[in-house]
């Protein structure tokens, strides 16, 4: 009877050594189910995170393009008036250079004239 107990004593030392790792294998299952519900959580904190960052470039990109078409347009606007102003003024002599012919002439007639 003595191996009979010796049995059942291994036999219950072994049923409780498959217990043990039937657990130990269900808290690494348990382990691993966390681990993976804490990694889709960091992901899609850093999605997040991500389309946070891209909407912030964005913001800043079209800041700038913004800037840079009000420089251009006021840039077109000075340098369109400088040549407005070129034109007038280049305008003005060419009436003066004309005016002065005129004078000419004139002079000349009278100056001729009156020998």
């Amino acid at each position: 009877m003595s191996k009979n107990t010796n049995n059942n004593a291994t036999s219950i030392t072994t049923e409780q050594a498959i217990n043990v790792v039937l657990e130990a294998e269900k808290n690494a299952q348990h382990a691993v189910e966390k681990c993976q519900v804490e990694a889709e959580r960091l992901l899609q904190q850093a999605h997040q995170k991500a389309q946070r960052i891209k909407e912030r470039t964005d913001n800043r990109i079209a800041h700038i393009h913004r800037r840079c078409h009000r420089f251009v347009a006021d840039e077109v606007k000075r340098l369109e008036k400088e040549e407005r102003e070129r034109a007038k003024q280049q305008q003005s002599e060419e009436v003066d250079l004309e005016r002065v012919t005129t004078m000419v002439e004139r002079i000349s007639k009278l100056l001729t004239e009156d020998v």
